[in-house]
Order: C-alpha cells, then sequence, then structure tokens
C-alpha cells in the first residue's frame, strides 16, 4: 500500500521505484500481499534519475528498485522480495517445533527412528533437516482426524477422551443459526483457572463486544461469573458446560478463537485456520502466544494490567480487531495459509503421508545427488561448490554445452529445459543454478549459506543476484554467437568484458563496507559462490577491481572451491 512522503511520524519502509519497471512491479506485489506500508518514491528511469548524485547517495549502486528499512538498504527486486519474509513477523525463518519420541525401529536397522508429532514439515524445515543428520527422523502430523481436514475419511473423527461430558447438540444447533464468521469461540482448556475478577472481566467484556459468543465454563468455574450472567442461551450468547472442540472450530460460524494458548489448541487453531485472540496464562502457552501473533500472524495477544488482569475493554478491542478490523483480514488470511499446508501435509503424497509410508515400508536405500554439469559453466561452478561445502556426495553427468547436448533427446527426457546445470535428488529436479543453491540451503543446513542477520543476508543475495541476473545473461551462449555474428569475434569478447565491467564495478561499490576476508564478513556465504566463478572466466582485467581480486585469492585457498575449478572436473579436456 503506497503512500506519499509525510503521512505517518512511524518510520516506514521506502521504496524507490518506477511505474513501468517490471522489477519494481513485482517489489510492489511482494509488499503489497505482505499487507506492508511504504512510502512511494518515484524515480524516472527515463530521465536517468537512477544517475543523479541525489540517487547515488541513497544507492552506490544506483540499481531501481531499492527498498530502505530503517538502516538497511536492498537494491535488486530478487533480494527485496526475499528478504521481505523477515519484516514484521519473520513467518518463514524462525523454527518451532515440539518434543521428539524415540521408538524402536528394526527393520534392517541397528538404530531408533525418532518421531516429531503434530508438526508440519514446512514449520521447520531447517531444523528437521539438521536434525535427520543426527538421527533417522520422520515428521508426522498434525494429527487431526481427517474428518476436520480435508473429509477424505468421512467416519475419521475421533480425537481423545472428553473429560467431561459435552453439550454437543445443543453447541450444534446453536451455531447453525449464527451467520458464517460471526460468532467468538472462548475456552480456556481442560485443567486452566481463571480468578473471580478475570472470569467476570472477560464475561463482561463478550457481553459489551454486541458479538455472538460461544463460551465453554466448566461447572466448576460456573460459580465465578457475575450474579445471573449463566443464561445458557441467548440470542448473542451461549455458555456451556464442554462441547467437542474441534467440531466447534470447524464450523463455519465460528470467526475466531479466544484460547489460552496451550498447545493442542493452538494446534486446532492453525490445523483448521481460526484467527485467535490470545490470552496465555502459564508455561508454554506463553510461547504458543507469541508464535501465534510475531510469527504466524494469525492472531492478537491482549494485554493485562499490572496485577495481571485482562480488562474487559483491552478483550473488547481485541477480539473487535480480529472480528472487524483490518489486523483481522491479515490475521484470516494467515490462517487459511497454515490451514491450506496442514491439508496439504496429511493429504494423500503429502509430506506427513510419505514419512508414514516410509516407516512402515522399512528403510529408505539413500540416494546419490546426480549433477548435470559442464565444466567451464559457471552457473554448474557454483553449484558444485555448493555441494563441496555442504560435503555433499554427487554423481557428475557431463553435458557438453559446445556440443548442443543440453538439447539432445537424452537430456531433454532428463530436462525437459534444457538448461544446465541440472540437480536431480530422488524425484525431484531442479534447474537454475539459483534455485539448486537456495533447495540445497533448505534441505541440507551444513554449513549454512546465508547469514541470520537479515542486513547480510540482503547484501548476499543482492550480490548474487548481480551476477545471475544482470552480469550472466551476457555471457550465454545462444547470446554470445549472436554478437559474433553482429561485431565479429575480437569485438565480441571487448563487448563482454565491457558489460561484465558494469556489474563488477557495482559489486565493488556494494561489498566495500561489508567485505571481510570473504564477500560479507570472515565466513563464506551465498555471494561468495556467485563470485569465484564469474571473476574467473574471460581472462578480464581485475586491475580496476582490488576487493574483488582479494576476494578471488582467498577463494583459491579452500578445498572447496579448488576442487570445483573447472580443470578439475572429469569432462575437462585432456592435454594433448
Amino acid at each position: 500500500m503506497a503512500t506519499s512522503s509525510g503521512q505517518e511520524e512511524t518510520k516506514k519502509l521506502q521504496l524507490y521505484s518506477y511505474h513501468r519497471s517490471s522489477c519494481s512491479f513485482r517489489v510492489r506485489i511482494a509488499l503489497n500481499l505482505k499487507g506492508l506500508n511504504y512510502e512511494y518514491k518515484a524515480v524516472n528511469l527515463l530521465k536517468g534519475e537512477q544517475h543523479s548524485p541525489e540517487y547515488l547517495k541513497v544507492n552506490p549502486i544506483g540499481y531501481v528498485p531499492a527498498l530502505v528499512d530503517g538502516d538497511i538498504l536492498v537494491s535488486d527486486s530478487f533480494a527485496i522480495v526475499m528478504v521481505s519474509n523477515g519484516f514484521n513477523s519473520y513467518l518463514d525463518e524462525i523454527p518451532i517445533y515440539k518434543t521428539y519420541i524415540p521408538c524402536p525401529y528394526e527393520a534392517n536397522s541397528n538404530e531408533n527412528l525418532f518421531f516429531i508429532a503434530n508438526l508440519r514439515r514446512t514449520e521447520s524445515a531447517t531444523v528437521i533437516e539438521w536434525m535427520k543428520t543426527l538421527w533417522p527422523l520422520k515428521v508426522v502430523g498434525p494429527t487431526i482426524p481427517s474428518m476436520y481436514l480435508d473429509r477424505r475419511l468421512e467416519n475419521d473423527n475421533d480425537y481423545g477422551v472428553n473429560l467431561i461430558k459435552p453439550n454437543h447438540n445443543e453447541c450444534m444447533e446453536w451455531l447453525n443459526d449464527k451467520p458464517k464468521g460471526s460468532v467468538v469461540y472462548v475456552a480456556f482448556g481442560s485443567y486452566g483457572e481463571l480468578g473471580p475478577e478475570q472470569m467476570e472481566e472477560v464475561a463482561w467484556g463478550l457481553h459489551d463486544s454486541s458479538l455472538n459468543f460461544l463460551w465453554v465454563v466448566r461447572a466448576s468455574e460456573e460459580e465465578k461469573l457475575p450474579k445471573g450472567f449463566v443464561d445458557r442461551k441467548t440470542e448473542k450468547g451461549l455458555v456451556v458446560a464442554w462441547c467437542r472442540q474441534l467440531e466447534v472450530l470447524s464450523h463455519e460460524s465460528i470467526g475466531c478463537f479466544v484460547t489460552h494458548c496451550g498447545f493442542n489448541s493452538t494446534l486446532e487453531a492453525i490445523s483448521l485456520g481460526v484467527p485467535v485472540v490470545a490470552m496465555p496464562q502459564w508455561t508454554d502457552q506463553i510461547t504458543n502466544a507469541k508464535c501465534l501473533e510475531d510469527i504466524w500472524g494469525v492472531g492478537v495477544r491482549v494485554k493485562h494490567d499490572e496485577k495481571g488482569i485482562v480488562r474487559r475493554g483491552n478483550l473488547v478491542s481485541c477480539i473487535k480487531a480480529i472480528m472487524e478490523g483490518e489486523q483481522g483480514v491479515v490475521a484470516r488470511r494467515n490462517a487459511k495459509k497454515w490451514r491450506d499446508l496442514t491439508k496439504e501435509a496429511v493429504a494423500e503424497g503429502g509430506s506427513s503421508d510419505k514419512d508414514i509410508n516410509a516407516t512402515t515400508s522399512g528403510p529408505e536405500e539413500s540416494k546419490k545427488l546426480q549433477l548435470y554439469s559442464y565444466h567451464t559453466s559457471s552457473c554448474s561452478f557454483r553449484v558444485r561448490i555448493a555441494l563441496n561445502l555442504k560435503g555433499l556426495e554427487y554423481e557428475y553427468k557431463a553435458v557438453n554445452l559446445l556440443k548442443r547436448e543440453q538439447h539432445s533427446p537424452e537430456y531433454l527426457k532428463v530436462n525437459p529445459i534444457g538448461y544446465v546445470p541440472a540437480l536431480v535428488d530422488g524425484d525431484i529436479l531442479i534447474s537454475d543454478s539459483f534455485a539448486i543453491v537456495m533447495y540445497l540451503e533448505e534441505k541440507y543446513p551444513q554449513h549454512p549459506l546465508l547469514p541470520s542477520d537479515l542486513g547480510k543476508r540482503a547484501i548476499n543475495y543482492q550480490a548474487a543476484n548481480i551476477v545471475s541476473a544482470n552480469i550472466q545473461p551476457l555471457q550465454n551462449l545462444d547470446v554470445l554467437k549472436y554478437i559474433e555474428e553482429k561485431v565479429g569475434p575480437d569485438a565480441k569478447i571487448s563487448w563482454v568484458q565491457k558489460n561484465i565491467n558494469k556489474g563488477f564495478e557495482a559489486l565493488e561499490k556494494l561489498l566495500k563496507d561489508h567485505a571481510g576476508k570473504y564477500a560479507t564478513g570472515d565466513d563464506v556465504y551465498l555471494a561468495d559462490l556467485f563470485l569465484a566463478p564469474q571473476i574467473q572466466r574471460f581472462n578480464l582485467d581485475m586491475t580496476p577491481f582490488p576487493l574483488l581480486s582479494r576476494l578471488n585469492e582467498a577463494y583459491m585457498q579452500l578445498p572447496a572451491f579448488q576442487d570445483a575449478l573447472p580443470q578439475n572436473q572429469p569432462d575437462f579436456p585432456a592435454a594433448t
């Protein structure tokens, strides 16, 4: 949502953009999808404003778009979109996982198999892959009955034991008469107790909201309610001693869930796509509430006063925010996303389904990665570095680009796109060096290729994409062939070097304040994988680029880089 300058005192994201730029366009879409407000700063590319002294003070590289977030500058549309996952919520980057339960596993194995139950693989992919390096591991769940998720198994609706007899028919008849998304469901668990003062505040808060509400109050807690409040069935409110929570949460009339954030209630709300108003009391409930509000973005946590009491006014404000406000729109969108991911995990062929089947069918045979590569290809070079850094064994499959083997029927059966490199990991094919490196980073957490610091991560994305999107296309074989036809073989190299130099100038400016021993510090990260192969190409005069020259010398001291060099590949031509 773009605004002009000076409309808010709080610091807002600033997007330097040109209206017709497709790179700017994709960033605007990302910001809008994430519901992020930003200040639009116009840069007219046709007038050359990207090279003006004023703009170069903001972004020395001169690229558009550029995003400013406080002290962080991100220039390059891909980098902006990737790093925007971190703004406000870090939704996709903070790992959350439950406990693991060891059990004996005797099918041709003396090891233990560890299960993590009630966890979507998408919640914590990095943690799960790291744990798999320590133990045989299967991820199962969420274990919500099918009746409430995808209805594949109509009779699958059992979910534990009810400690209290539920008022089932009364609940469902009352809910059936209510409009879609109009009911506030309130429940604080099987064991939790609220004091009399807190019970009174909740009661009058629900009353003052003027919204439909269904409140579960155990018989032992009823005496804490305001006198006369327990009119068990009214037009606006219904108080019951117990209910079947899954059936209630999956009912279309439910608009939000006021919850104590116990683990089961948290899991059920997330899995069924219900936004929450969080009222945690103790133990893990505090952490769960933090996740619901700040990480998963599906609700709001109501504040308490100095006595630890949630006052009715605060409760009403939070309920209204979810049921009627803009915050509720975002929470419902995020809740739907998590519900869809849950269905995907437990569906036939989903991650949970696969792990259950793999467990019952015995241990998997490990398949070696296959890399389709060409020795001098800088794209293949960077993937080889990544594989080496992560200590991954792979089978080298040579594809001779000069002989056009990438277009052969045999290779097109493997990779219909015809791109090189391509990585085959079991049933998964990834073609495109950037995509391969990111896949390896997600699946194999050893030697991280992205720093945890968001600012450094942004610099790595920018540097990598300057190489892959601004320099790399100019050295594509088809492009070079076309240029040679137009200007001749001698002029072709000069043309290539001139355009690569522009990219190197941008990289020098980008990295000058961030480099240490390597591009963004003293550890090897994503940027380094892209820089080394590019510096090696076309025998460029690196004198004008002292920083890149120094980095290249450092790279050539590392075995992972040395082993990935073109001359060390099986398809490198033998000396004659």
